[in-house]
């Protein structure tokens, strides 16, 4: 089992995002798989546990302990697969890096290593790039051309997040019907919150 934390877009962002990606769909015909699970903004990547019972614990109290904090997006942009191979690519919104983000990452890296065995997860680390995926890719002439088409489209969109999930995968393998949004929880609303 692997499982990831992310924050949810709010219902503006959510829209641009869902928008976006059925423009994307219908110009260029790659399909909506990236619509399985809500628009958000991972911490992390999925990482592998064995006690999911003893995760959700920690999950809540480390929901209930983000102070309110500003996420900005900025414009779309993407990546091919690191397997040039594969010929897959990804296309998201840049999220602007910020101290809180940034250590908001570092911290849950941190506190589950302590907590739990094996959460090493891919781009751990300074080398792991924020983002809201759009789109998923699956040939590489239409990854090359929708970055062509939207590359550098400016977005714009400051939000405070109020929700963190858990993405929940049966393996990682990624396909369709093996994966589910588990849980979603509040995030502390405490002074200096704004909607």
């Amino acid at each position: 089992m692997l499982v990831t934390f992310a924050f949810l877009a709010h219902p503006h962002l959510h829209h641009v995002i869902r928008r976006l990606a059925l423009e994307i769909h219908r110009t260029h015909h790659i399909g909506l798989h990236a619509g399985l699970l809500p628009p958000h903004i991972s911490l992390k990547q999925p990482f592998q546990i064995a006690d999911l019972p003893e995760l959700e614990t920690f999950f809540d109290r480390f929901a209930a302990s983000i102070a309110p904090f500003d996420l900005t997006l900025t414009h779309v942009s993407g990546a091919a697969s690191p397997n040039e191979m594969s010929g897959r690519g990804v296309i998201w919104l840049e999220v602007q890096e910020s101290l809180q983000l940034r250590g908001l990452h570092e911290r849950l890296n941190t506190e589950l290593a302590h907590d739990f065995r094996g959460t090493e997860a891919a781009y751990d680390g300074a080398t792991y790039h924020f983002h809201a995926t759009v789109a998923l890719v699956q040939e590489p002439p239409r990854y090359h051309q929708v970055l062509e088409d939207y590359g550098e489209m400016r977005v714009d969109i400051t939000y405070q997040p109020e929700h963190l999930a858990m993405f929940y995968y049966d393996d990682d393998t990624f396909a369709p019907g093996t994966y589910l949004t588990y849980k979603v929880l509040p995030l502390d609303r405490g002074p200096g919150s704004r909607r």
